[in-house]
């Protein structure tokens, strides 16, 4: 969801790859004007800012 407007956001999958902890379980990673959003399976979101600087960590529910 955009903080900005609160709208949905929908960016398509840009990458696919397997998780280095060894649980066998893939993370997704999208970009978006500068910005790359990793969805981990299981675990969580990461948004990493233009300059690669975390901007947001947010645990799965």
């Amino acid at each position: 969801m955009a903080r900005s407007t609160g709208n949905t956001l929908c960016i398509p999958v840009a990458e696919v790859h397997e998780q280095e902890n060894g649980s066998g379980r893939y993370y997704f990673v999208a970009y978006n004007n500068g910005y790359k959003y990793s969805v981990f399976e299981g675990l969580g979101l990461s948004i990493v800012g233009p300059d690669g600087i975390l901007i947001s960590s947010e645990d799965a529910i």
